[in-house]
Formats: C-alpha cells, sequence, structure tokens
C-alpha cells in the first residue's frame, strides 16, 4: 500500500512540476518581458527615444523574440547553445551575433545608454526563469552548493554522519512523545 500511495505522490509531484509550475513560470516571464516592452514604448512615447532609433528598434525585437520564444527556454537548451556556441565556426558566430551589435552600434550614445538597461533587465529574467527550472532546482543547485562547501574548506562528507544522528536525535525524541501521547 506504501509503495502505490508512493508512486501516486511521485507521479503527482512530476505532473506538478513538469506542467502547470512549468506553464507558470513561462507565464510569469512573458508578462515580465510584456511589461518591459511597454516601458520602453512608454519611454518612446514621452520622447526620451524615437520610435525611428535603430537601438530602440533593435531592442523592441530582441524583446519580441525574447516572448515568442520564452517557452522553449530551458537549462538544458541554454547549456547546449553555450556547448555549440563553442565549436562554431567564429566567422559564423561573428556573422551571427554582428546583426544586433551593428544596430545598436548605429545609434546615438544616449539611445545605446537607455536600451542598455532595458536589455539587462531582460536578461535577469531570462536568468531568473532558466535558474528556477525543476532540473536546476534538483540537480544543479545541490552541486553547486557542495563545491562551494568544498572551496569553503567544509567537507560535507565528514559532517554527514554528526548532522544525522543529531537529526536523528530529535526525531527519536519526536516519536518517542508521540508514542507517549497514545
Amino acid at each position: 500500500m506504501y509503495l502505490i500511495t508512493s508512486c501516486i505522490s511521485l507521479a503527482a509531484l512530476l505532473w506538478l512540476l513538469l506542467g502547470p509550475y512549468n506553464d507558470f513560470r513561462v507565464d510569469r516571464l512573458r508578462q515580465e518581458l510584456f511589461g518591459l516592452r511597454d516601458e520602453l514604448f512608454d519611454r518612446a512615447a514621452s520622447g526620451a527615444i524615437g520610435f525611428d532609433s535603430s537601438a530602440y528598434m533593435a531592442t523592441r525585437q530582441m524583446l519580441n523574440g525574447m516572448i515568442r520564444f520564452s517557452h522553449r527556454l530551458s537549462f538544458s537548451r541554454l547549456a547546449t547553445l553555450v556547448l555549440l556556441r563553442r565549436f562554431q565556426d567564429p566567422v559564423v558566430v561573428k556573422a551571427f551575433d554582428d546583426g544586433l551589435e551593428a544596430r545598436l552600434m548605429a545609434a546615438p550614445v544616449q539611445d545605446r545608454e537607455l536600451v542598455a538597461r532595458y536589455r539587462q533587465i531582460a536578461n535577469v529574467c531570462l536568468a531568473r526563469h532558466v535558474l528556477s527550472s525543476p532540473v536546476v532546482i534538483a540537480l544543479v543547485i545541490p552541486f553547486v552548493l557542495l563545491l562551494v562547501l568544498r572551496k569553503l574548506g567544509i567537507d560535507v562528507a565528514q559532517r554527514l554522519p554528526s548532522i544525522f544522528r543529531s537529526t536523528a536525535t530529535y526525531f527519536d525524541r519526536f516519536a518517542f512523545k508521540l508514542g507517549r501521547a497514545v
């Protein structure tokens, strides 16, 4: 009976993480990017930057691309992109990178400075989206935490038995109290 209950609970947890939670993450990212794009539009409407500025148009196009493909952004795709980029021909990489940078460089300095903030906020939103994925939470964060602890000189393997003993002692006391109450 416990096995069946555990399997059902595990299946429900996986469904929750890969279904509604993932949908929520994508919706939250899109909403943040929509808000950012709207704020940029409002700045252009107020005259802080021209609608015809190449920096404005490039940033707006970049935000539109992020919104359109935010459902496809994941930790595994980002890791694959980073790995593939290392092995690409530098000429192809430069041609790919030049589109956005060339349009930004064609704009006046004040326009570039204004849109730099929006690009930076968009990148923070994307990073938060990737770092909040179930894969990162379950696998990457504990691994990084172990590396940080190791770097700080705290050997987790040596401390685990004492941590377990103190936790087990606390649990034993708790179970004892529950047993006496019956």
